[in-house]
């Protein structure tokens, strides 16, 4: 059955019942008892046969955060992703893990960022969760943005690895849950019997640590091809339909089902192992386009006039000081140490090629423009320049805008947000975020 059919399959007397209860607040109950929150308002639709209820894998499990909410009553739940971070699967859990444990003091951090995966994370994680405390249970989401990103599979792994190896080195006991959420070129791959090379990467991240993963993708499809639902009509996309946040939230939930089933036992410390890969990005951090120095032609922007390029912009992104550059020739240089460096920029209308060398090398082009989306909307995008370096070496990064330019980009523009640094002692300033909406994808994915 080809996916085209699949995914366009016909769903006769399907009656959606989607629980409004779970996303209430839940009252605290003193003295209660922690509950077992079965997926009683699973959506399981149009079969009969036995149900496959786990698309998991446990590996190391989630022990520690059962044992520091159940017996400290106290507890912090951080959720990083993209876009459909900010969306109500989230609330649900949420919701559901007020259930579980009624006695216990929650506090949530959500830092999605629309159309953005591992990379920009495992560069941002310092600033957007660590420095907000002591986390016990990190859920993780870049399936779905890291193909849209089209990010090679050595890219993606370096990525999570940096996010779950900075989560890690940050609180040796947190757990570490990693969803792999459904997208159409996910289903395809699994359509023609192969598991989608980012998942590959990612579940090689995921037993190489110990972290438990779930591929909701895989259930997505499984189900759709035996008829249960359609994506068209039910899922309705990457940003799911309240049927599609219903599932992810009672995917979840079975998986903690099983994670926290028994009692709870002693926290104990997560095993750090030798990387999976030396030039993951498990100690970037985001740096100010302030430092850079040698400007020439190059300028750092609070005020830029995005709207005068036409395209939609994204609010909070356009209002960050920016380091910009207009015409071909203008350049600038960059002093770091560390085994990475990378550029987040905005890429709208007027987007351009920029030229870069490390160290006195061969120049190396860089195109910011995105084909399918910089002609309409100043995206936010991340660009490593350059891995694998030395990471004890002082090195020196020249960036010059070029004469070339995509042919649907309208200008030659470089406008930096902030610079990623891998393994750079120095302590960042001026990229603080708190308080600030970040617009995303149809106005999700809020990084604050």
């Amino acid at each position: 059955m080809k996916i085209k059919r699949i995914l366009n399959l016909a769903l006769a007397g399907v009656i959606l019942t989607i629980t409004a209860s779970a996303q209430t607040k839940v009252k605290k109950t003193k003295g209660a008892k922690p509950q077992e929150t079965g997926a009683v308002s699973y959506p399981w639709q149009n079969y009969k046969g036995p149900l496959k209820q786990n698309w998991f894998e446990m590996r190391s499990g989630l022990k520690n955060s059962q044992y520091i909410f159940e017996k400290t009553k106290k507890g912090t739940v951080a959720f990083v992703g993209g876009s459909i971070t900010g969306m109500s699967w989230r609330k649900i859990v949420m919701a559901n893990l007020k259930k579980r444990f009624p006695d216990t003091e929650f506090t949530f951090i959500l830092a999605g960022v629309g159309s953005t995966g591992t990379m920009y994370g495992a560069f941002r994680l310092d600033r957007d969760v660590i420095q907000k405390g002591k986390v016990d249970l990190l859920f993780e989401e870049a399936a779905v943005n890291d193909v849209a990103i089209l990010r090679t599979a050595d890219q993606s792994l370096r990525g999570m690895e940096g996010i779950v190896r900075r989560a890690r080195h940050a609180n040796p006991n947190m757990d570490i849950v990693m969803m792999h959420f459904a997208c159409t070129d996910k289903l395809e791959d699994y359509e023609k019997g192969k598991t989608p090379p980012v998942i590959q990467s990612f579940d090689q991240v995921a037993e190489h640590y110990g972290v438990p993963s779930l591929d909701i993708t895989e259930e997505v499809y499984e189900r759709i091809n035996r008829g249960e639902f359609t994506w068209k009509d039910d899922f309705k996309g990457v940003h799911p339909s309240p049927f599609g946040q219903q599932l992810y939230a009672d995917s979840i939930e079975r998986l903690l089902d099983e994670a926290w089933s028994g009692k709870p036992r002693s926290v104990n410390n997560h095993v750090m192992p030798k990387k999976l890969d030396s030039a993951s990005y498990s100690e970037g951090k985001l740096f100010a386009p302030r430092i850079a120095k040698k400007l020439n032609g190059f300028a750092v922007e609070n005020n830029y006039d995005a709207a005068a390029e036409g395209g939609k912009v994204r609010t909070g992104w356009n209002e960050r000081p920016q380091l910009i550059g207009q015409k071909p020739g203008d350049s600038f240089e960059l002093k770091f140490r560390g085994s990475a460096v990378a550029v987040q920029v905005i890429a709208g209308p007027h987007a351009g090629i920029i030229e870069h060398s490390v160290d006195g090398s061969d120049w190396v082009e860089q195109d910011l423009f995105v084909e399918k989306n910089s002609f309409k909307l100043h995206l936010n995008r991340i660009y490593i320049l350059r891995d694998g370096l030395d990471p004890e070496a002082e090195h020196t990064l020249s960036v010059r805008i070029s004469e070339k330019r995509h042919e649907l980009s309208k200008g030659n523009n470089c406008r930096i947000v902030y610079f990623g640094l891998n393994g750079d002692p120095r302590t960042p300033k001026g990229v603080s975020v708190d308080g600030i909406y970040f617009d995303g994808s149809k106005g999700y994915g809020p990084e604050k």
